[in-house]
């Protein structure tokens, strides 16, 4: 080897090792930095531990009787499937007889409340079962609390599985989202604790999408009228999530309180720091008391720091997974109110497809009693050398409109008052009741169909609207150009150019 070969090698051989080194402290970095913002709370470790056999160990057909004020603490793991034979069975079959394996051990710690010096020896093979879970302190009080506090967890492997499978679809729309608004890309673990990624789900509370954001506090961000409610979009509920999350740390300092406010309420955690003048969550979480802060709050944030874990490890919990692709398709900007109907006939579309893509159009919609709105980004199955504001153009002037029918009537949804379908109808409650005759404003019910306005007010709106729709035709037949600016191509969810072929 020349001189200057053995120079060339050595220079190579030091680049090499300065790179090693660099990606190591750059890991490091990253770790102390992960755990500088996500800070395991040392009465914390017990419950992400919990949550990650929830979601790792248990399925869906496994049913973990615990404690829920010491997560360590497991009576049993009830098997719906051996106990029923493996027949299928009704929600509500299967938690009766959860519930009757809690009566059980409910039974046992009341008999354990009652006994001031408990002999071990004396007490019955389950008695002694139960007793020896809590051999670390067997009082009297805390076997009182324990028969206060036992509770069903159903497991979760297979939906978090199926879970991961779906975050292929929306990751990187997310994370390019995150990095926006400069939120921590970890953050994009929480629709795993929220929906399982899935974009259509709705909890008992009224929490929707893929975030759950409730009707109220998604109002703050999000559209969400009698056409529209963009909490099933995944891309604006995202944004949305974002703005929330962000918010909540600007306003309580430090990113655990912030994920636990976006389950509790950021004002209740202002209370919480506030009462106990600290913002160390496990501090909040042992020590803080309030009727709304409960099992689920205090639990959220070791939910998230087990799920983000599995997320980043999921090989080692479920082996090699095929994540699904984000989407292809087209989106453009309707720029009149249009029926779904003339839409589905003009572009070539079905309209299992554009539920499909755009999953924040309400039934009324979708079913052409009332009309897209005007300024909707609509999404389309991607087709080559095909523009859909190309084809929009060529629909003829009469199936546009400058103005959204009106409705005489509201079918009740999840989540509804009559003062929310007062406000949203521009009427009064009192109207409502009088219409309807409805005695108590709080005994409307999902899927009942309320009048909202007198005939005398829907001939005046129906000769409105006529007007409204002459001149609006009128103005289409004189204008002569019409803008190709409406729409902009998509690949994916998250590359905003036209893709090649």
């Amino acid at each position: 080897m020349t001189p200057g070969n053995k120079i060339q090698h050595w220079r190579w051989i030091i680049f090499v090792a300065v790179i090693f080194v660099c990606i190591n402290l750059t890991q490091n970095q990253i770790f102390s930095a992960d755990k500088e913002l996500f800070p395991v709370p040392e009465n914390l470790k017990p419950n992400v531990q919990f949550w990650k056999k929830v979601y790792t160990l248990y399925n869906s057909n496994q049913i973990i009787i615990h404690n829920a004020d010491n997560l360590e603490i497991i009576y049993e793991i009830f098997n719906v499937d051996e106990f029923f034979g493996f027949d299928e069975i009704l929600e509500k079959e299967k938690w009766q007889e959860v519930e009757n394996v809690k009566t059980k051990y409910k039974k046992i710690l009341l008999k354990l409340s009652k006994q001031k010096d408990i002999q071990p020896d004396s007490l019955e093979a389950q008695e002694r079962y139960v007793y020896n879970l809590f051999k670390s302190n067997p009082s009297q009080q805390i076997f009182c609390r324990a028969f206060q506090n036992i509770r069903g967890q159903q497991g979760l492997r297979d939906h978090f599985r199926k879970s991961i499978i779906r975050s292929g679809q929306y990751f990187p729309q997310i994370k390019e989202i995150f990095k926006k608004h400069n939120v921590p890309l970890e953050l994009a673990a929480l629709p795993h604790v929220e929906s399982s990624f899935n974009y259509k789900a709705y909890s008992k509370y009224g929490a929707a999408g893929m975030w759950q954001f409730t009707r109220r506090t998604g109002r703050r961000f999000l559209k969400i009228n009698y056409t529209i409610d963009e909490r099933f979009d995944p891309v604006k509920s995202t944004e949305a999530a974002a703005k929330l999350l962000k918010d909540n740390y600007e306003k309580l300092g430090n990113w655990p309180l912030a994920i636990t406010a976006y389950n509790h309420g950021v004002y209740g955690m202002m209370r919480a720091v506030n009462r106990l003048k600290t913002t160390d969550l496990g501090k909040i979480v042992e020590k803080y008391k309030s009727r709304s802060f409960k099992f689920a709050s205090r639990n959220f944030y070791a939910e998230f720091l087990a799920a983000k874990e599995v997320q980043e490890n999921y090989k080692s919990y479920f082996g090699d997974i095929e994540f699904e692709q984000p989407a292809k398709y087209l989106t453009f900007r309707v720029p009149n109110y249009i029926k779904i109907s003339t839409l589905v006939r003009r572009l070539d579309v079905s309209i299992e497809e554009i539920k499909e893509l755009n999953p924040s159009l309400r039934k009324s919609v979708l079913t052409s009693q009332r009309r897209v709105p005007r300024g909707f980004e609509l999404k389309i199955s991607y087709r080559d050398n095909f523009d859909p504001a190309v084809a929009y153009a060529q629909i003829p002037g009469k199936e546009k409109f400058q103005a959204q029918l009106s409705t005489n009537w509201y079918q009740v949804q999840r989540g509804d008052n009559l003062n929310e379908i007062a406000r949203r109808s521009k009427t009064t409650v009192f109207e409502l009741k009088v219409l309807n005759e409805i005695d108590d404003p709080n005994q409307i019910f999902i899927g009942q169909v309320l009048k909202l306005k007198s005939e005398s007010a829907e001939k005046t709106d129906q000769a409105v609207s006529l007007v409204l729709a002459q001149n609006n035709e009128q103005k289409l037949g004189e204008k002569k150009e019409i803008s190709n600016g409406w729409g902009e191509m998509f690949y994916g969810p998250h590359i905003s150019e036209k893709p090649t072929k």
